[in-house]
């Protein structure tokens, strides 16, 4: 039985020139430059609004159907991936590891408000 990658076979352009230049796709992005470049593997330096210096991101291309961004010094990890659903629409999911920027993890902001006393657990 021959094996079949029916998502890598659909891949798109727009999700690796995401992964190449965010600018056009992210508004807090301010600048990025490839500092290391392997074709489908590589590492980007990208400037946040709001951030004094670049992080670091090692990107991970698969077949232009997934990327995945991991940043180290924030310990977070960005995975894209496109799919498509039942009516042949191209779906975008992001998976994000380690946290979402700029949002509290559900956990932690819970316990804010049960001592807050906004929320109480039977």
């Amino acid at each position: 039985m021959e094996s079949f990658n029916f998502a890598a076979s659909r891949q798109s352009p727009g999700l690796q020139m995401k992964a190449r230049d965010p600018i056009n796709f992210l508004a807090e992005a301010e600048s990025c430059d490839i500092t290391d470049d392997h074709g489908d593997n590589f590492t980007r330096q990208v400037l946040f609004q709001g951030v004094s210096k670049p992080i670091t991101q090692q990107v991970q291309e698969y077949s232009g159907a997934a990327i995945d961004f991991h940043s180290p010094s924030t310990k977070t990890r960005v995975m894209n991936t496109l799919s498509f659903d039942e009516s042949d629409r191209m779906v975008l999911t992001y998976t994000f590891i380690g946290g979402i920027p700029g949002y509290k993890p559900t956990l932690e902001r819970i316990r804010e408000l049960v001592k807050e006393g906004s929320v109480q657990l039977n």
